[in-house]
């Protein structure tokens, strides 16, 4: 497997039934609750980082205007 989460496990990412998935195939369980518990991928990170832009450029903002 490879140093990226999610690129080796195309497969596992069953979304509605992910709870069920864990449970019912225990040779796969460990690696699918490590993707959980690496923390946000990608996707969410640039989200966050976005959030977090707005809300510094607003605070610049408001700082400005007093």
């Amino acid at each position: 497997m490879g140093d990226v989460p999610g690129k080796d496990l195309p497969g596992l990412d069953l979304g509605a039934f992910r709870d069920w998935f864990v449970e019912q195939q225990p040779q796969v369980a460990g690696i699918r609750t490590l993707r959980f518990a690496d923390g946000p991928d990608e996707v969410h990170q640039n989200a966050l980082a976005r959030a977090e832009l707005r809300r510094q450029a607003m605070r610049r903002t408001a700082r400005a205007a007093d």
